[in-house]
């Protein structure tokens, strides 16, 4: 089975999509998984295309819900047909949106390790539902950092580490709310 996740993104900077990384991990035992990041402005996602995923995951917060639509009328006017699942925070909180968005096959609200990973295994082929995402935090392996394309544009290079200049990247101490929010 071939995944491809993509990070979308709308602007030329931002953090590394950890979420991805995770996610990648987590899967690259029972699947072939790349992980796509296209440049904010690309409208023809050829690599994407050529990839020739069974599964695309896009990973979408509010403000990239646009852009996010945008990828999957692409992918559907080429004539591809991979399953589309959406997550992230907007699949989480705005499931009913993204239901109705023609091309989406399933959308993971909250945690979405286990839930894609059974989403491979069974090769899922209902309609768009929502479904929630449950993770045993303490089981998920070391984000997949050698899977993400372009991983320079993502290190610091002017990071002070013990007053030693350094590259440097974001990493995750910590997941969901300290609250006992159920994301």
């Amino acid at each position: 089975m071939r995944v491809a996740l993509i990070n979308t993104r709308i602007e030329p900077r931002q953090h590394i999509p950890m979420g991805l990384l995770y996610l990648a991990a987590y899967i690259n035992d029972i699947s072939e998984v790349k992980i796509f990041d296209p440049e904010p402005d690309d409208v023809a996602l050829q690599d994407i295309l050529a990839f020739n995923a069974d599964i695309i995951g896009i990973t979408s917060m509010t403000q990239n819900w646009p852009r996010s639509k945008e990828i999957i009328e692409i992918i559907r006017s080429s004539g591809s047909q991979p399953k589309i699942v959406v997550g992230g925070i907007h699949a989480t909180v705005c499931g009913g949106e993204i239901i109705s968005t023609p091309g989406v096959d399933a959308i993971c609200s909250g945690e979405g390790e286990d839930w894609l990973k059974e989403y491979i295994q069974n090769s899922a082929d209902g309609g768009a539902d929502i479904i929630p995402g449950h993770t045993d935090l303490e089981t998920i392996p070391i984000p997949a950092y050698h899977l993400m394309p372009q991983i320079d544009r993502y290190i610091e290079g002017s990071s002070s580490i013990r007053g030693t200049k350094t590259r440097s990247i974001n990493i995750m101490t910590a997941r969901g709310c300290p609250g006992g929010c159920i994301y």
